[in-house]
């Protein structure tokens, strides 16, 4: 699911958020909340794919709700902190563009 989302947006990276990406944002939601413990184990390879993916995609487009929505998805990756640390410049960059916004729920 995360794979196939995460290329149906990159495909389409000028529009608005689409359904993929509420889907995403649904299924990281979903993993964090400890509800599929196994997914962990799963999105673990797909952990540089997805925020490398992500990235390119928030560089990619000027659409602002598309942004907000990737960096969004960007910091709720279902992921132990073990694991995303090897990625921690592309995220600190992430968190910069969230605290910079103008949007309270990427601050929150």
């Amino acid at each position: 699911i995360v794979t196939t989302c995460l290329r149906s947006t990159v495909e389409r990276a000028e529009g608005w958020p689409d359904n993929n990406c509420i889907l995403l944002r649904y299924v990281f939601r979903a993993i964090s909340a400890g509800k599929f413990e196994e997914s962990y184990k799963v999105i673990l390879p797909l952990l540089p794919t997805i925020l490398n993916g992500l990235f390119r995609i928030f560089v990619a487009t000027d659409n602002t709700n598309l942004r907000h929505v990737i960096i969004e998805l960007c910091l709720t990756v279902p992921a132990r902190l073990s694991s995303l640390l090897p990625h921690i410049s592309l995220l600190l960059r992430m968190i910069i563009h969230a605290l910079n916004s103008n949007t309270g729920d990427l601050v929150n």
